[in-house]
């Protein structure tokens, strides 16, 4: 049996070829190794998505919201408030009020006074025209006499009671003022004197160093020696106003309410005879 043996030429292209697909795979399964080995790692196993609920409709529940924080509940209760909706129906009109019962109201009576009634009497102390001080009482000038009291006058003065003078021959009583009542009692180095010889003992201390005061009716009266007078020391204190202020006298406001502040602060600060009132 004869052998046939193929020439050269085509076993080195056989051989050629086979080569090549070697090559081929060689370089395939190099790129396949190097993907492989750079391949992103495998992502974790995502958490199941929820199915979608279906919308809620008007009638069902609406869904409970999250609590606010304390930066979300301060910043409303800063903002202004919403103006509220307007009603979907308009209120009922209400009904109409009952019409208001009238009364008759009885008419007060009223208390007149009779014009021709005599007002009341002033009290021990009080002082007026028809009465002089304590040791000029009866020195009216007698029938047929005009002489009365001067308008102005000065000269030097004696004291003749708590709130009276004798200036020259003029009798005065201290206008304004009114002596304290005898049961007054006013304070003295801690001891309780009388307020009328307390007061006869001011004046005296007051006119000892000079007696000469001058003297001013505001009101004089015709026929009457005895001079309701505002009379001034040499220092030109009024001697009557000096009296209040150390709560020696009272205010006569049946003459004048020129005094009645001087005789509030002598109250309000408890001097003479109103510490003991």
């Amino acid at each position: 049996m004869t052998k046939i043996v193929p020439p050269p030429a085509a076993g080195r292209f056989r051989r050629r070829i086979l080569v090549a697909s070697i090559g081929v795979l060689l370089v395939i399964g190099a790129g396949w190794g190097l993907l492989g080995r750079h391949a992103a790692p495998p992502e974790p196993a995502s958490a199941p998505i929820p199915a979608a609920t279906p919308p809620q409709t008007a009638s069902e529940t609406p869904p409970q919201t999250p609590p606010e924080t304390p930066s979300e509940a301060s910043a409303q209760a800063t903002a202004p408030a919403a103006a509220p909706a307007p009603a979907a129906e308009a209120a009922p009109a209400a009904p109409e009020p009952p019409p208001l019962t009238a009364v008759q109201v009885a008419e007060r009576p009223v208390h007149e006074v009779p014009p021709d009634k005599d007002p009341p009497k002033p009290d021990s102390v009080a002082l007026d025209l028809s009465r002089p001080p304590p040791g000029v009482a009866g020195r009216h000038p007698s029938e047929g006499s005009t002489t009365s009291a001067p308008k102005q006058f000065a000269g030097a003065a004696r004291v003749t009671g708590a709130t009276s003078l004798m200036v020259g021959a003029v009798p005065v009583q201290l206008f304004g003022v009114k002596p304290p009542l005898p049961g007054d009692r006013c304070e003295q180095g801690g001891v309780s004197t009388s307020c009328v010889d307390l007061a006869k003992k001011r004046l005296l201390e007051r006119l000892a160093a000079s007696d000469q005061v001058n003297c001013r009716t505001p009101n004089p009266q015709p026929g009457l020696v005895v001079a309701f007078a505002i009379c001034l020391d040499p220092r030109g204190i009024d001697l009557g106003s000096y009296l209040l202020n150390e709560g020696l006298a009272l205010a006569d406001t049946g003459q004048s309410y020129d005094y009645v502040g001087a005789e509030g602060v002598a109250k309000t600060l408890k001097h003479g005879l109103w510490k003991f009132r």
